[in-house]
């Protein structure tokens, strides 16, 4: 576990902050209520943006990153703090995106969705959240299947790569699967998803999913 990362990290989480940007050029930016603010004026170079992957990723993911130019997985910190993680290429030079997962998943009337508790009722079908990037897709799912688990029970599986949200089973049992792919091309990628998601489907055929699917 890097030192520097968990400073950088936990900084982060005390200032609200929803996201953290590390790219070469740049200093270390912030995203705050939808603004990103750069944390001080010392830009990054490529050796030390690559240092800072390298410490956070550990070095098989490091080197699986090396060969295949992005990666995605998840870090915790040591005050326990969870985030999603992209490494990526970018006109050549690496780069870490980071997503800071809330520790504690919001009820459907906090971040209004009260009105949408009749979803959660519902024993078949598909329900699609769509939308940009940090719009909340990740933590509506979150709520419903928190208020599924609380109130309703059952078998839940949720299929994540990687792995976002803890949930608290108060009825019933939910069962999170880390969707680990051997490589970042999409035609691999979706053989993974399609494997797993095919064998859940014949375990738990009255199972609740929930497949997040990450660009």
């Amino acid at each position: 576990m890097s030192s520097v990362a968990n400073t950088i990290f936990n900084k982060a989480a005390k200032a609200d902050a929803s996201d953290v940007h590390i790219a070469v050029g740049s200093p270390i930016v912030f995203r705050v209520n939808g603004e990103l603010e750069h944390q001080g004026k010392q830009k990054n170079t490529a050796a030390k943006v690559d240092s800072f992957i390298k410490s956070v990723l550990g070095a098989a993911q490091y080197k699986k990153f090396k060969e295949e130019k992005e990666l995605d997985t998840s870090y915790s910190t040591s005050s326990g703090i969870r985030l999603r993680i992209n490494c990526h290429y970018e006109r050549g030079k690496p780069g870490l995106a980071a997503r800071i997962i809330p520790t504690k998943i919001p009820k459907l009337e906090d971040i209004g969705m009260a009105d949408l508790e009749y979803l959660c009722e519902e024993t078949e079908g598909l329900i699609l959240f769509t939308g940009p990037t940090g719009a909340g897709k990740s933590t509506s799912l979150a709520a419903m299947i928190q208020h599924i688990a609380a109130h309703k029970g059952g078998h839940i599986v949720t299929m994540e790569d990687p792995i976002e949200f803890v949930f608290q089973s108060e009825k019933g049992l939910v069962v999170s699967v880390n969707l680990v792919a051997t490589s970042t091309h999409s035609q691999k990628h979706s053989s993974v998803y399609c494997a797993k998601t095919q064998t859940l489907l014949w375990l738990e055929k009255c199972a609740t999913l929930r497949l997040l699917l990450q660009p």
